[in-house]
């Protein structure tokens, strides 16, 4: 699955509840594989240090099934 910069989309990881989440970034790998900058749509009051809250997805865990993307259709 490829992604798109600023496609929105649900990230489910097992045992975990479903999150929204925007593309902010795509970055390239050695490996050939590509790794994802996702930014939380909803995101809670706390305190917020240098993008600690920025997901980092590789397109290696897509594949595997670790982590499910549901994209937001409009």
């Amino acid at each position: 699955m490829i992604l798109e910069p600023l496609e929105k989309l649900i990230l489910t990881e097992p045992l975990k509840r479903p999150q929204n989440g925007r593309v902010i970034g795509i970055k390239p790998e050695p490996d050939n594989s590509t790794t994802y900058f996702i930014e939380p749509l909803r995101v809670d009051f706390g305190r917020f240090k240098n993008g600690s809250r920025i997901i980092r997805l590789n397109s290696k865990d897509i594949d595997k099934q670790l982590v499910i993307i549901q994209k937001h259709i409009v």
